[in-house]
């Protein structure tokens, strides 16, 4: 009877989601549309080495980013132009959402802007090939007032463009709320076709809350037995409150894994699920 108890109030205390249908339940219910659902990315680099970015056009994982990319531009009729990706939670994969997105969008023959602006994390620019810019977090404000050399095309990829986050900062309230963050947000919109920026969880930090005002809206990352329902929707509830646009959101269900193979007739190979899914986030 005690182990009995002590399983209930375990299950009491622990709401997190753990299944795509329990995140497309709360979401749908809070009327957020759902973007699209990615299954766990088994995608390798120039080295060999396996990455979650996809940087491959032809990889099969393309058309789960394609259809986010699609309905976005279905459900906001278009008008969202600067994307903000972010998550309630760390590990929730918003950083990858972000890189592959702008990868779908530039191989749709958009011109692409990523801004790293998790400036609490270091950057992910070494999974599109690029090295990242160390010195650079002496002076960020500097950095970020230099966008002719701050931004950076990616190789292999052409219409993409990425400025790496200098971090991790101390000061990142001041440098997100600085003129040259706002002034580089603006020069974007004016020379890009889509711009998405990645900024840090709100279990982080409300660096995303500062950002917001600069963009057409959010877009919210989930992961079942990640996401929490409560705290899931007590934000969404909040963000309804105060008419922050959530523009959809996107279900990570890295249980299910998707296998590389060159011949069709082999892809209803059934794969075991692995016991502790592969975690891509930024580096903390």
């Amino acid at each position: 009877l005690g182990g009995t108890a002590v399983i209930i109030l375990f299950g009491m205390l622990d709401d997190r989601l753990h299944t795509e249908k329990e995140l497309q339940e709360l979401l749908t219910e809070r009327e957020i549309p759902i973007l699209g659902s990615i299954p766990y990315v088994m995608c390798f680099n120039l080295q060999g080495q396996e990455c979650a970015t996809v940087t491959d056009p032809d990889s099969v994982f393309m058309s789960f980013y394609e259809r986010v990319r699609s309905n976005l531009s279905r459900y906001t009729a278009g008008s969202a132009k600067v994307i903000l990706v972010t998550s309630v939670h760390n590990l929730e994969g918003k950083s990858v959402t972000a890189y592959n997105l702008a990868i779908a969008n530039a191989v749709a023959g958009k011109r692409t802007l990523l801004i790293e602006a998790d400036l609490r994390s270091g950057s992910n620019a070494d999974w599109v090939q690029l090295e990242s810019e160390t010195e650079t977090a002496i002076e960020p404000l500097q950095y970020y007032g230099d966008r002719s050399n701050v931004t950076r095309l990616v190789p292999g990829i052409p219409n993409l463009y990425t400025i790496p986050s200098p971090g991790p900062l101390r000061q990142v309230a001041a440098v997100i709320e600085s003129g040259e963050m706002r002034r580089l947000i603006e020069n974007a919109r004016g020379n890009y076709d889509a711009v998405i920026i990645d900024t840090s969880s709100f279990a982080k930090s409300n660096d995303a809350l500062l950002i917001e005002p600069l963009t057409d809206g959010i877009i919210l990352v989930t992961r079942p037995g990640i996401s929490q329902g409560s705290v899931l929707g007590d934000t969404i509830d909040r963000f309804a409150e105060t008419e922050i646009p959530i523009l959809g959101a996107v279900i990570n269900d890295l249980d299910h894994i998707v296998p590389i193979v060159d011949d069709e007739s082999l892809l209803d190979i059934t794969i075991p699920e692995p016991t502790e899914p592969a975690i891509y986030e930024s580096k903390n």
